[in-house]
């Protein structure tokens, strides 16, 4: 079983997709590996984006070392149900 600070950084790292993705390459897959190593599978529904579990909320934001996405809901890591709702409460 993970600690919780192993816990906190396996959620950060399920929400971070290396390089720099653009919506259109998003749109233009099937699947994306995160930073932790999981596939999370990504499809488009006419204007919505899904990526797992969540929809993109806002297109893109350029940051300086990437893009950022919001989107709707955690993308919880598998396994680590129990130790990321502890962190959360």
């Amino acid at each position: 079983m993970r600690t919780d600070l192993e816990a906190l950084y396996a959620l950060l790292l399920q929400h971070m997709i290396p390089g720099k993705q653009t919506t259109r390459d998003l749109a233009q897959t099937t699947s994306v590996t995160t930073a932790l190593g999981t596939s999370l599978t990504v499809m488009q529904h006419g204007d919505e984006l899904n990526v797992g579990a969540a929809i993109v909320e806002a297109d893109r934001i350029e940051a300086s070392d990437g893009v950022i996405y919001v989107v709707n809901r955690m993308l919880v890591p598998p396994g680590n149900i129990k130790p990321v709702a502890k962190l959360c409460t």
